[in-house]
């Protein structure tokens, strides 16, 4: 069975706008695959790839998380099939899996530099080099999953936040726990640092974000609004602003400076599972498992396109300005060759 290809479709000049990178995982009860769209600016609009190829059920398991690595051109997906792979984005063609005792891979983090931080259902958070393809450092002392991982924009520290309810702070360099912010209140799904690592931000609860200074362990604020649970978090690159994506069907953008909600967006029918924000905090994208992605125009605070998926996508990214990439869930297929 072919692991990944890339399908272009092409614009009435005869230049390609847009290819759908399909991948496959062995060991699953769902099939996920990765699918790419790239934004004609002139057009403005987001190009439907082709349609998706089935493939048969006992061959593949969940894309959970992803993570573009800092030239843009590769993506790391997490699965369920307790392994990473890195995509080169252009060919569709897997460069690599890597693999580990990690239980289920649930979550990705990626530095400039070429490290994969990785975060499983044994409790673990792992770092690799993807250029060699070989683990780095293994981080012990979290107690259950770990679900979200996240790392600084200079590559020297990550976060993690487990279903033990603490969120670990790991120094990369030294390869020790730099500080643990126990006893949050419920599960926390998704952590994120600002740009310049001063600050760390986490899903909180059942139904808020907090914010704490990353250097003093201090909290700083807490960010109330959502009606249920804060799936996903996106910061902007500026770090001025936080979005989340919330099971009660909406996303909400907050003042990170101020400690306050801006404005709701709403359009999604169902449970909002991710959120990524473009490179040039223009645009956002998020995902439902039941109506599939929305783009939105930050500016305008409008949903500009919209993309029905097979399944429901569990994650989201921008790989640029005009790209984005997402792992996306069927549940019925038929086979292939």
């Amino acid at each position: 069975m072919r692991r990944g290809w890339s399908n272009r479709l092409t614009a009435r000049n005869g230049s390609p706008k847009a290819h759908y990178v399909p991948a496959f995982y062995q060991r699953g009860f769902a099939n996920h695959d990765l699918l790419v769209w790239r934004y004609d600016r002139l057009r403005r609009e987001y190009l439907q790839p082709p349609p998706k190829v089935n493939c048969r059920e006992e061959d593949l398991c969940a894309v959970a998380g992803l993570a573009v690595m800092g030239d843009g051109r590769r993506v790391v997906s997490a699965s369920w099939d307790c392994t990473l792979k890195i995509w080169d984005l252009e060919s569709g063609k897997v460069l690599g899996v890597l693999a580990g005792e990690q239980g289920l891979v649930v979550d990705v983090a990626a530095t400039a530099d070429g490290r994969i931080i990785s975060g499983g259902t044994d409790g673990t958070v792992k770092v690799w080099d993807a250029k060699l393809g070989r683990e780095l450092l293994t981080f012990t002392g979290h107690h259950g999953t770990v679900h979200a991982v996240a790392v600084t924009r200079d590559g020297r520290r990550a976060a993690s936040i487990s279903e033990d309810k603490t969120l670990k702070i790991w120094d990369l360099d030294s390869g020790k726990e730099f500080r643990t912010i126990a006893d949050l209140r419920g599960w926390a799904r998704s952590v994120a640092f600002t740009p310049d690592g001063s600050r760390v931000v986490a899903s909180w609860g059942s139904d808020a974000l907090k914010v704490w200074d990353l250097y003093s362990g201090r909290e700083l604020y807490t960010l109330q609004g959502h009606k249920g649970i804060v799936r996903r978090l996106a910061i902007t690159a500026d770090g001025r602003h936080v979005l989340s994506a919330s099971k009660d069907r909406t996303l909400k953008v907050w003042d990170l400076e101020r400690g306050r909600e801006l404005w709701t967006l709403v359009g999604h029918v169902g449970d909002v599972s991710t959120v990524a924000v473009s490179p040039d905090g223009r645009l956002a994208v998020s995902g439902s498992q039941q109506d599939g992605l929305k783009v939105w125009d930050l500016n305008t605070r409008s949903a500009i396109a919209g993309f029905t998926c097979e399944g429901g996508p569990l994650c989201c990214a921008f790989c640029a300005p005009n790209e984005i990439v997402a792992g996306d869930m069927t549940g019925r297929f038929t086979g292939c060759s």
